[in-house]
């Protein structure tokens, strides 16, 4: 792994400079459904309709873990508890608005979540949609994602498909809860820290 490549896992932004890869912050939001299968939620970019997860750029002041909660509760409408430690990262080709094109890295943290909005902020301009680790493995359009997807789903050492139990396919640690305002226009909403 390369330098930039583990900066981009632990958030350090000063080994981004003059690299040419700007980076991204991303949620991999996922629950159980009744039957306790684990679900990962994907929404529709805005320009061209294609499956991924929510992700956004660096916000001054924030963490790259409040970062991707702030970006699945706009773009997702989902709140919950985030892990403060990424679970994953993969590249991807940015089409910018003036057509340019720019490699940005996406470092992604695990968002359990406890609560799904009726109303969001971007509901209007995406679709969200529930899928297995599996289902959202084959239905995102980026290979990197896909593969970080796919690696989620090998590394569980329990039951993903048809999983009873429980488990998770990544660790996860005690919540610290604490309540975050993602907008001055907003009433905050309640995420939790992992440590």
């Amino acid at each position: 792994m390369s330098p930039i490549e583990k900066a981009a896992i632990h958030g350090k932004p000063e080994s981004f400079r003059g690299s040419g890869i700007r980076r991204q912050y991303g949620a991999i939001a996922w629950r159980r459904s009744r039957s306790r299968e684990l679900k990962i939620l994907l929404i529709t970019s805005r320009e061209r309709g294609r499956w991924i997860v929510p992700k956004g750029w660096p916000i001054e002041g924030g963490t790259p873990a409040k970062v991707a909660a702030l970006e699945a509760f706009e773009e997702g409408g989902v709140f919950g508890d985030v892990r403060s430690e990424p679970i994953g990262a993969y590249d991807y080709l940015k089409i910018l608005r003036d057509g340019s094109t720019a490699l940005c890295r996406v470092v992604l943290f695990g968002i359990e979540v406890r609560g799904t909005l009726a109303n969001w902020p971007e509901q209007s301009q995406r679709k969200r949609s529930w899928f297995t680790v599996s289902e959202a493995g084959r239905t995102v359009s980026d290979y990197q994602l896909a593969q970080v997807l796919k690696s989620l789903e090998a590394n569980c050492t329990v039951c993903v498909g048809d999983c009873k139990c429980g488990r998770l396919p990544w660790p996860t640690r005690p919540a610290k809860k604490k309540t975050v305002s993602v907008n001055q226009n907003l009433e905050p909403f309640p995420v939790t820290s992992l440590t």
